[in-house]
């Protein structure tokens, strides 16, 4: 059955006077869709286009804007009216011949007598300057009206006909399509905008952990700096803005007796506005007042102030803050002022986080300003000094203490594991450099390093959450320290990897022997929370060598002899070696070249045929992917779809090849006049957890006007066994599209059959490890048979994959299969081979 398209192209064909002329035309109009840079462009194209094969100097297109009720003229040109408004209430075009092109929704050409015959009857009023020809047509998306495009001549020599209008129409058509491919580039980028503000809030994040630590530095540095007291609080002041917002900052003092606040040092972003708050001032009932009585750090939002100012325990005197952080100054117990950082903007507040920090320094200010009064009393009284300056000495050899050990307590906490208290990845970093370096210059120096991965934390993790997490990383840790003697260390590099410095061994064999005990203990049972585990882990080994330069590149080769003791199996060591660098510069490259080849459309599909076996009849084809690459030649699936996969690239390259696909299919449909023909394309589990899955096929049909069941999607037993509620919605979705669903390698998963009732599949495809074995194996003649009736009695329909003899087609057709596919009857094809063999087989 012909498409409206096809019948349109088909009138066009047949009445243009001109036919090479047009059709030259409506190829360009077609590619115009996908290199115009923008919506403007493409309109202007439009009309370019559309003055080659019809005079149309007075042209506009315009949208129906259903909020605002009004009709939106996007492009316009007209050699007599002049468009002074570009929106236009939709009420002041009852009478108009837009309206009437709006509601019918059908192409109207409308010439002089017959609109005269319409004025004088009052269907429609003049508008504007009386044109003698009037061509509009509607413009429909999703089957909704949006907006038409019209063409108008006031010239007698310029006459429109019935071909006009169809040539219009397509042209319509056009549009819809770039406004699809617009709005979906704006979705794009809309997407890439939210994904790199997330990135960017994760750098600031870690940016600012670092800014804390370099902060509490600096302030130490300071308290001990030999600067007067003004430059001190601009110096604590610009710390303390590296690491929070502090553009609003004060240092007060209080009176002995608490009868007056002296504020020492301010900034203010409303330095005028509130001037008069940072005057001294008696000692009242203000915000820093009610800090300094409590003796505690404070830390308010917009909700407390409110609530704080209306039962009058506070008094706000002036400024409007949003966030106010203070915490108070102690000197020899005593409250003797406060710090203060406050945010007037609704979108800057204070965590605890902040007010910790504050706290920490509030502690350093206290004693600077205690070491500089105690200057001050030096100068007034030597004798009294000398005892004073015993019992200060005292108290500050304690305070001294108290803050190294915080020191201590904080460079420890930089450098170790929260969790398992282990040396974290920087630390370990900065040991290992140390014995690389020792290495180079001490020849006889032979270190090496176990790179150790849990085989199955993730499960654990997952199944008994993160606590029992937390439990067992701390237990794996205690089972390897036990291994390991005294000078060796024990890291903990992040989640579930480990790695172990064996130091100043004779040979890599006592690697090999740690290692052994490492696996053969993680092996064995761990009790959590009264639930038995079973862990095991994976090593990579990696002697010294003067090769190395440093820790990152050694670190680097562990865990790839770490990643290849998986490959083989888990529960095993590997040790590193030139060859898997090798395979590692390899693997690298060859995601590099397939992110390439994406970009230059390099993957291509092949085609195998799929035969009705009772008729011997070509019905259909499967794609399958092909790699055709300047460097690598024609490269075949097992090279670069694990690799895919991997990367995530998989989901590119299926979409290209279903996008390929779905253009030839309709090239072959209307060269071999079969509307029946169908392929078959292979879809990458992850797609099935995609909520735009059904968006990207959808565009493809629509793209290429194929009938929506010629367009059929596998999918194996792997895209199921995980978010099978979302898999599922996805394949309904897909059903009442119209695409139909296939269960690839049928037979070989774990619960084939539990899908067969819970998924909306319409085909089963055997699995060719069955076909193969038929003839010597009755029992598999017999699963195959049980196969085929099960599939039967589901309203299923089979195809038999993998057939390679004349005595297979003669069982299968025994036993009721339809279809099949194998190399008895073609390889995987080129589309040039196919189509000569849909025409010798034709």
């Amino acid at each position: 059955m012909k498409t409206k398209l096809q019948y349109q192209l088909d009138v066009l064909k047949k009445e243009h006077t001109d036919l090479k002329v047009l059709q030259n035309a409506l190829y360009k109009l077609s590619e115009s869709t996908f290199t115009s840079g923008s919506i403007e462009h493409f309109y202007q194209q439009v009309h370019q286009i559309v003055n080659t094969f019809i005079d149309a100097r007075n042209f506009f297109i315009a949208f129906t804007n259903d909020k605002n009720q009004t009709l939106d003229f996007s492009y316009h040109i007209d050699e007599k009216d002049t468009l002074t408004n570009y929106q236009i209430p939709q009420s002041h075009l009852t009478d108009s011949l837009s309206r009437l092109v709006l509601t019918r929704g059908r192409p109207l050409l409308m010439q002089a007598k017959k609109f005269e015959r319409l004025l004088a009857k009052g269907i429609i009023q003049e508008r504007g300057n009386m044109a003698v020809d009037w061509l509009g047509v509607p413009l429909i998306k999703n089957n909704i009206i949006v907006g038409l495009m019209v063409i108008q001549s006031y010239n007698n020599d310029v006459r429109y006909k019935a071909i006009d209008k169809e040539i219009m129409s397509i042209t319509g058509q056009h549009i819809i399509s770039a406004l699809s491919r617009f709005e979906y580039k704006e979705q794009l980028q809309y997407d890439v905008n939210n994904r790199t503000r997330e990135l960017e809030e994760k750098i600031v994040e870690i940016k600012k952990t670092e800014a804390a630590k370099q902060s509490l530095y600096k302030i130490s540095d300071l308290s001990q700096a030999n600067i007067d007291l003004e430059t001190f609080y601009k110096e604590v002041h610009n710390v303390i803005g590296k690491y929070l917002f502090a553009d609003n900052f004060y240092i007060a003092r209080v009176s002995e007796k608490r009868e007056s606040l002296n504020f020492v040092y301010y900034a203010d972003s409303a330095k005028k506005e509130n001037e008069n708050q940072f005057s001294s001032r008696p000692f009242g009932k203000g915000f820093t007042e009610y800090l300094i009585n409590s003796g505690q750090p404070q830390l308010l939002s917009r909700q407390n102030i409110i609530e704080l100012t209306s039962t009058k325990t506070v008094d706000l005197k002036s400024g409007e803050a949003q966030s106010w952080l203070g915490v108070p100054l102690y000197k020899q117990g005593d409250v003797i002022g406060a710090m203060v950082v406050q945010s007037y903007s609704q979108t800057i507040s204070y965590s605890k986080k902040d007010a910790d920090f504050l706290n920490f320094v509030s502690q350093h200010v206290s004693i600077a300003l205690f070491q500089r009064e105690l200057a001050i009393l030096q100068q007034q009284s030597r004798d009294e000094l000398e005892v004073k300056v015993k019992q200060r000495t005292e108290e500050l050899v304690e305070e001294i203490s108290q803050r190294q050990l915080a020191e201590q307590q904080l460079q420890y906490s930089a450098n170790h594991d929260s969790l398992t208290e282990l040396p974290n990845r920087s630390y370990f970093n900065e040991i290992l450099e140390k014995k690389i370096a020792s290495v180079n210059v001490q020849k006889n120096c032979k270190f090496a390093l176990l790179f150790i991965d849990l085989d199955r934390f993730k499960t654990v993790n997952d199944s008994l959450g993160h606590q029992a997490g937390d439990k067992l990383l701390k237990n794996v840790a205690n089972k390897i320290k036990k291994l390991i003697r005294s000078n060796d260390i024990l890291a903990r590099l992040g989640g579930d990897e480990f790695v172990v410095f064996l130091d100043e061994i004779p040979n890599i064999n006592v690697a090999i022997r740690v290692s052994d005990e490492i696996i053969d203990t993680l092996s064995q049972h761990i009790y959590i929370n009264e639930s038995m585990i079973n862990i095991g882990a994976s090593i990579g080994i990696v002697a010294s060598n003067q090769h190395y330069n440093n820790a990152e590149d050694m670190l680097r080769d562990a865990d790839t002899a770490m990643y290849k003791a998986k490959e083989f199996g888990k529960g095993r060591y590997e040790l590193f070696n030139s060859n898997m660098h090798h395979e590692l510069l390899a693997s690298i490259k060859l995601e590099l070249d397939i992110k390439s080849a994406i970009k230059r459309k390099e993957f291509i599909p092949y085609f195998q045929p799929i035969y009705n076996l009772n008729q011997n009849k070509i019905v259909g084809f499967e794609a399958l992917a092909r790699w055709q690459s300047d460097e690598r030649g024609l490269t075949y699936p097992n090279e670069f779809i694990a690799k895919a996969e991997e990367t995530g690239l998989i989901h590119n390259i299926d979409i290209e090849i279903i996008d390929q696909s779905a253009k030839i299919l309709r090239h072959w449909q209307e060269k071999f006049k079969d509307e029946k023909l169908f392929i078959t394309c292979n879809l990458f589990s992850g797609h099935f957890i995609n909520s735009d899955l059904t968006g990207h096929i959808s565009r493809i049909i629509s793209k290429y006007q194929i009938p929506r069941d010629s367009l059929r999607l596998e999918l194996t037993e792997r895209a199921l066994l995980e978010n099978g509620d979302l898999v599922n919605e996805n394949m309904n979705q897909l059903k009442n599209l119209g695409v139909k669903l296939l269960l690839d390698d049928f037979g070989t998963g774990y619960s084939s059959l539990s899908y067969l009732y819970k998924f909306p599949f319409d085909t089963l495809k055997i699995d060719s490890s069955f076909i193969s074995n038929m003839r010597e194996d009755k029992k598999q003649a017999v699963m195959i048979k049980t196969i085929i009736d099960m599939a039967e009695h589901l309203g299923m329909s089979v195809v038999a994959e993998g057939i390679e003899h004349e005595s297979e087609v003669n069982v299968l057709t025994e036993m009721g299969c339809q279809s099949g596919q194998g190399f008895y009857y073609s390889k995987p094809l080129a589309q040039v081979e196919i189509e000569q063999m849909i025409q010798s087989h034709t």
